[in-house]
């Protein structure tokens, strides 16, 4: 009934008789290739033992899920190295403010980028998975600890109008750019340590940055070195071309800051006031939705 209502029928004497080429020869084709599809996921869910370690894979593919067995009852292995990671995140998180406070946005920013990549490099050398994994959270440590110093480094030393554009496109452009191009490093570099060889390579050239990103000024007066601070101001307004004053800081600015009464913070300051719990918890949610394509 429901083949008739829908597939057109020649009349034929005493009986309806369906077109040699009516659509039934497409339906039980459709029919035909859905019941092949369940046997091939039937077979991908009963796991059998397949040989994915041969020169047979598809593109000269060499996954890390064969090398290291991550298929079947281990599959949970992949999703728990990234879990890894952002726990890594997570840790780095704690730490890079304190750690930049203490040593300079400059120094912690040029050791977590050492620190990333080189842990980076050695992961192309994991021998297993357990190897890898540990070495991946501390990655996630190197990863959000630059990109705070950074952060922090940017927004202190830029002027107002320039300081937006950095802590907005200036910050996450090149992260997009870095996940745009990825699937295209990827399509070319087909064994995963000589693609992650590959995507380590920008990591070693910043290091040359060293030379050409100062430390932040405000950080050196809250640390009493006013004399480094107005080397680099008087730099920075010599390459603009502007004439700078004779007198930069003013008294109170020269005082010894030690000599200031300071006043600690703790982490209880993020939610000790009804304004900063609701940037507290915006914040929060912001980075859930931003790092959500990464899960």
């Amino acid at each position: 009934i429901w083949a008739a209502s829908r597939v057109p029928a020649h009349q034929g004497p005493g009986r309806h008789s369906f077109a040699r080429n009516s659509n039934v020869k497409k339906i039980k084709a459709l029919f035909s290739m859905g019941r092949a599809l369940f046997e091939v996921g039937k077979l991908d869910r009963q796991c059998h033992s397949l040989d994915v370690t041969g020169t047979e894979r598809p593109l000269a593919l060499t996954p890390s899920c064969p090398e290291w067995d991550l298929v079947c009852k281990d599959d949970w292995k992949g999703p728990f190295t990234i879990s890894l990671f952002f726990v890594g995140v997570l840790l780095g998180s704690f730490i890079s403010g304190q750690l930049s406070d203490r040593f300079g946005r400059k120094n912690v920013l040029f050791l977590t980028m050492a620190m990333q990549t080189g842990f980076s490099f050695l992961q192309v050398f994991s021998v297993n998975f357990e190897m890898f994994t540990v070495l991946f959270v501390l990655v996630g440590m190197g990863q959000i600890s630059n990109y705070v110093a950074a952060f922090v480094l940017g927004t202190e030393i830029l002027s107002k109008s320039i300081r937006i554009i950095f802590s907005t496109l200036g910050v996450c452009i090149f992260y997009a750019f870095g996940f745009m191009v990825l699937p295209l490093f990827a399509y070319f570099i087909r064994d995963w340590r000589m693609l992650l060889l590959a995507i380590n390579v920008p990591g070693v050239l910043c290091g040359a940055l060293w030379w050409f990103i100062p430390e932040s000024p405000r950080w050196l007066i809250s640390q009493g070195r006013i004399k480094e601070a107005e080397v680099i101001i008087r730099k920075a307004a010599k390459t603009n071309g502007i004439v700078a004053p004779s007198t930069i800081f003013d008294p109170d600015e020269l005082q010894d800051p030690s000599s200031k009464k300071t006043h600690s913070h703790h982490i209880y300051d993020l939610i000790r006031t009804r304004n900063i719990r609701i940037l507290t918890i915006m914040s929060i949610i912001l980075w859930c939705e931003t790092l959500k394509p990464l899960l």
